[in-house]
């Protein structure tokens, strides 16, 4: 008898291990994707299947043990009784591993269910953008007719109205969250517009910004390869116009590169980037 009591007791000994191993596993690591997250989700699920398996045949086997002791005619109440307790103890735990089981597979079907966008996109994407009509009505007309460049006087050019509509402004952009550590954030942009050119009906989509950023947080230190706005003289007054001022004094726009900046605290909330 008391060595069928050890049995059982590294029986259960070895369920309650089974349990706090599983209590500690890491389903997720910091860079892996969403579909590395659902398959592995998926192998371990398979593996405490057949653990629990296995543990109800051990456990089938103890019982039909116990039952054959407790057939003993000299067995007395009191053996008969912790046999019965020990029996219901391992039920609990079956039922135990059993919701646990289910839990981890709900787990796995909710997380694939609520991050199908990042699925598509194997790292979290943020969509945004606007769809947009411009109509203006001018007295003199302007070049180029959608946005101001400029205007003939009247005394060379008089009657010449305008009025123009275009949905040329519309954009779309997604933003991009890579792999991340506490050491190195990366990240990118893609933003498109339809100024390109074209007839108005038939509009050229433009590239606007399209990059990859590397950044060190620890070192204030960032790699930028793609492109986006210039670093020098980027003057671009937030209006409704689309123009970028080249006929007012600016020499920036948005082109291709390859940017290392540099941060420095110099106290309070000032900081210089280099």
């Amino acid at each position: 008898m008391r060595e069928l009591t050890r049995q059982i007791s590294l029986g259960a000994s070895g369920i309650l291990f089974l349990l706090v191993s599983l209590a500690f596993t890491s389903v997720e690591g910091s860079c892996q994707s969403i579909e590395e997250v659902v398959s592995e989700l998926q192998r371990q699920v398979e593996t405490l299947n057949n653990k629990v398996e296995t543990l109800e045949d051990k456990n089938r086997d103890l019982e039909h043990q116990l039952r054959e002791k407790t057939i003993d005619p000299g067995a007395s109440p009191k053996a008969s009784s912790e046999v019965a307790s020990r029996i219901h103890d391992n039920e609990q735990i079956d039922q135990a591993q059993e919701a646990r089981l289910a839990a981890l597979e709900n787990a796995a079907a909710e997380k694939a269910k609520k991050s199908a966008f990042s699925l598509e996109t194997k790292f979290p994407a943020k969509l945004y953008g606007n769809l947009r009509l411009d109509t203006s009505y001018d007295e003199g007309e302007i070049n180029d007719g959608n946005f101001a460049r400029w205007v003939e006087p009247e005394v060379f050019i008089d009657d010449d109205e305008q009025f123009n509509m275009t949905a040329r402004q519309s954009r779309l952009g997604i933003d991009f969250a890579g792999p991340s550590t506490p050491w190195l954030e990366t990240s990118a942009k893609l933003e498109i517009d339809f100024f390109e050119g074209g007839k108005e009906n038939k509009n050229t989509i433009q590239m606007r910004h399209a990059y990859l950023k590397l950044r060190w947080p620890q070192q204030d230190l960032n790699l930028l390869a793609g492109q986006t706005w210039d670093v020098i003289s980027p003057l671009n007054p937030s209006t409704l116009n689309y123009s970028v001022e080249w006929f007012s004094g600016n020499i920036g726009y948005r082109r291709p590169q390859l940017r290392l900046e540099k941060g420095y605290q110099c106290g309070g909330n000032t900081r210089l980037l280099l």
